[in-house]
């Protein structure tokens, strides 16, 4: 999937050089894509907030690291907060599924733009209104985009009545992370 979406960025005149570094938005899946990456060729790095500290930050893509050998940066933290990268460290900027969970947009592609090098991409990939996967996190209704659907009264009252189990964690995350 990423050497496609390089060769159709590169068919546009836009263009990522080898050996180039490259840092992904979100890795609670595991970091595979990061690692996905640097299997091209590129210097990978990674940061995730995982839902707020609503997950454990240390445990798949440790276990991504021990069994791929990579030499990826995953880095815990917040993007809408200045961050341990250093200024126009980064030629690529890349997310999948990740923008329309960050409240503070602003604060967040002001982040991106101290960190992306001079004349570097950004790209950012996220599901239509209407994709099957509009729905794809905990705290998220049963149907697609319900998260952004609902006032938060309903949705709190929603989660409480018939997603105990989910509301410690899931309400205040959707409070604070969703867009």
């Amino acid at each position: 999937h990423h050497k496609a979406l390089l060769e159709e960025l590169s068919a546009l005149g836009v263009t990522v050089p080898a050996g180039a570094s490259i840092m992904e938005i979100g890795f609670i899946s595991g970091g595979e894509s990061i690692v996905a990456f640097e299997r091209l060729g590129f210097k990978g790095a990674g940061i995730d907030y995982f839902y707020d500290g609503a997950f454990d930050s240390n445990h798949r893509y440790k276990e991504v690291q021990r069994l791929t050998g990579t030499k990826v940066r995953f880095v815990p933290g917040d993007l809408t907060q200045r961050t341990s990268f250093g200024d126009e460290e980064f030629n690529f900027i890349y997310s999948h599924q990740v923008l329309e969970h960050i409240r503070d947009l602003e604060a967040a592609f002001s982040e991106m733009s101290r960190i992306l090098k001079p004349g570097g991409v950004m790209f950012h990939h996220y599901d239509p209104y209407f994709h099957p996967m509009g729905g794809h996190s905990f705290g998220t209704l049963d149907f697609p985009w319900g998260h952004v659907r609902l006032d938060e009264d309903d949705f709190a009252r929603y989660i409480e009545t018939l997603r105990p189990f989910e509301a410690p964690h899931a309400l205040p995350w959707c409070a604070g992370s969703l867009n």
